[in-house]
């Protein structure tokens, strides 16, 4: 049974595209175009000129979209008002539930991948780093120790040292008071000192007082020529004292 089709009447663009936005927009399942059809379907629906098998199978959603084209005689939309039907069917809450799960689905492990790409050499430094300044905490705990022993050391040799110095001033000390006392004993020995001794002001002489003192007192023999010299020591009859050097 044939029959012949009928011309589509002439439809201004403008009024085209808004009787197909107004359809759209409640909910017709179906709008046309001189060249393209948009129907809205549902999962469990398929269109008789779709194939069965090449239904989507990942997502399962109330609603979706489709966009076949179909060539008709007649007129065309330009290309604003085929820009603005586009821009309306994106803007659908049923666009939007379709395919941005799918945009999701996709983007997501393309933007995890391209994350540890980018963050992969910088944890790779990071854990570098952490192992060196490991290594470098040893190492300053093996130093800190080290000091630590050399300043037991030091401070060892320094007492040490300290108390040598000590033992050498000490005896060096024991050894100058051990020569000066020789050497005062070498002096004394052919040296006397005489006390209460009167001697008269105008008597300079003290060589003749000693060397009478010597013979009667001492019985000692001794003339001025045994003398090498004396002399009083501080004020004649305050002190009384008179220092005498005899000869070897």
């Amino acid at each position: 049974m044939s029959s012949k089709r009928k011309e589509p009447e002439s439809v201004s663009p403008l009024d085209e595209f808004r009787t197909s936005r107004r359809r759209f927009l409640t909910g017709s399942p179906t709008f046309k175009s001189s060249n393209i059809v948009i129907t809205m379907s549902s999962p469990d629906k398929t269109s008789a000129n779709e194939d069965v098998s090449s239904a989507p199978t990942h997502h399962s959603h109330p609603s979706s979209l489709e966009v076949t084209p179909e060539v008709t005689q007649g007129f065309q939309f330009s290309m604003n008002d085929l820009t603005q039907m586009v821009m309306v069917s994106m803007s659908h809450p049923d666009f939007l539930n379709t395919f941005a799960p799918l945009v999701a689905d996709v983007l997501n492990p393309l933007i995890s991948k391209s994350f540890l790409d980018a963050i992969g050499p910088l944890q790779a430094k990071v854990d570098l780093q952490g192992q060196t300044i490991a290594s470098q905490q040893d190492e300053i705990k093996v130093l800190q120790k080290s000091n630590s022993e050399l300043e037991a050391r030091i401070t060892g040799l320094e007492q040490r040292i300290s108390s040598l110095e000590e033992s050498d001033l000490d005896n060096r000390l024991m050894r100058q008071e051990a020569a000066l006392e020789e050497l005062e004993q070498y002096g004394r020995r052919n040296s006397l000192r005489f006390h209460n001794i009167k001697m008269p002001e105008d008597n300079k002489d003290s060589d003749e007082i000693i060397v009478n003192i010597c013979n009667d007192k001492l019985n000692a023999n001794i003339n001025k020529d045994d003398i090498c010299r004396s002399h009083p020591v501080g004020h004649p009859n305050k002190h009384g004292k008179v220092q005498l050097k005899l000869e070897n």
